[in-house]
């Protein structure tokens, strides 16, 4: 354990001391020497004949933005003026609420490397919540008002929010970070019930700057996943659960308790519907302008960077996801057990028979911008 331990620490130095430039550097290099995966095809274009048009009285509203890079200024005042367009007749963030953004850093530093090595691309092109459309959502958030701006995640290490963008970003804005691994700034995690309709988990144990929010964003990126089919906004929440409290032994590093329950990947999928149950996402924004193909991270060796140039928004996450999962090229209405959800249930119709929101594509009213 110890020789564990420092191994663990002197790659957190090492990976400390490389600035972000060098890391953008060595990407480059790897896929000008013809050692990177080149991106996967496209999948078909998003077809707006199957949802219904924008301006109807459909069960939710959403707005797909389209991005070619992430440098682009178009797609940032695209996504601001969708976003005040789906606040309208109420505002999603009022003047003086604490906005709660989850971003995602799954799998911390360590895989980063892997991915840079592997993919010549930086963990926020291809898994991670790229820093710039988090900022963008944020200085949304601000701009409508917002009195306190707190971006959370449940860190593997600090050094992927040191190192990569985050904490700069973060600064710039005046904004807060709280690692949701502990209770920080409070003495204790609360208890947050799931509602008479739990599926898996009657309460989750969280850190309480969740249930004090006045409006939670989840920020994800839009990707496949090896267990449920796909992560977007829902699956995002997973990233809300302290580590600690949800693995059966102190050696696992990720919520083996999640994946190791008698339902398995069925349990899993349920989990993410008692997760959307217990604390509702307000705005879900689906960040897919790069992605991969493959699975939802580097440890599964399978990723192929995917430059999607799509980003969704909506106040419903679920209808958010299901138009996400469309501009995978996937059915977001497939059965149980069947491609996409090869593993798991359609967590999508899942929630959506709970009444959290429509998965079908003809019940989701759909806005498309160029950025």
């Amino acid at each position: 354990m110890a020789t564990t331990s420092f191994s663990s620490a002197m790659k957190s130095r090492i990976a400390d001391g490389m600035p972000l430039p060098a890391w953008s550097a060595l990407g480059g290099l790897l896929r000008a020497l013809g050692t990177a995966p080149r991106s996967a095809a496209n999948p078909a274009p998003l077809s707006p004949a199957s949802f219904a048009p924008a301006g109807s009285s459909a069960r939710a509203r959403a707005a797909v933005i389209r991005a070619a890079r992430y440098r682009s200024a178009g797609w940032q005042a695209a996504l601001k003026r969708a976003l005040d367009d789906l606040g309208t007749p109420g505002p999603i963030v009022k003047r003086g609420d604490r906005v709660v953004i989850k971003v995602s850093l799954v799998g911390g530093c360590r895989f980063a490397q892997k991915a840079v090595k592997d993919c010549g691309r930086l963990p926020t092109e291809l898994y991670w919540t790229h820093p710039d459309v988090a900022r963008v959502v944020a200085e949304w958030a601000r701009d409508s008002g917002a009195a306190k701006i707190t971006f959370v995640e449940a860190l593997s290490d600090w050094t992927s929010w040191r190192q990569f963008g985050y904490q700069a970003m973060a600064a710039r804005l005046g904004a807060d970070f709280v690692d949701l691994n502990r209770p920080t700034p409070y003495p204790d995690f609360v208890t947050q019930s799931v509602g008479p309709e739990a599926l898996v988990y009657d309460e989750f144990r969280l850190n309480r700057c969740l249930v004090e929010a006045d409006a939670f964003i989840s920020v994800a990126k839009l990707k496949r996943h090896s267990t449920v089919g796909f992560t977007a906004a829902l699956k995002n929440l997973v990233g809300i659960l302290p580590v600690e409290l949800y693995r059966e032994e102190p050696r696992d590093v990720h919520r083996s308790a999640l994946h190791r329950r008698p339902g398995g990947h069925v349990d899993m999928a349920r989990t993410i519907v008692d997760l959307a149950q217990a604390r509702p996402i307000h705005l879900a924004v689906d960040d897919g302008i790069l992605s991969t193909l493959g699975s939802e991270g580097p440890w599964n060796n399978d990723l192929q960077p995917l430059a999607l140039g799509t980003l969704v928004v909506s106040t419903n996450a679920v209808a958010a996801d299901a138009v996400a999962l469309h501009a995978l090229g996937l059915d977001p209405t497939a059965e149980d057990f069947q491609a996409p959800f090869d593993n798991s249930l359609n967590y999508l119709r899942l929630a959506d028979r709970l009444g959290l929101g429509p998965h079908r594509p003809a019940d989701i009213a759909l806005t498309l911008t160029s950025g």
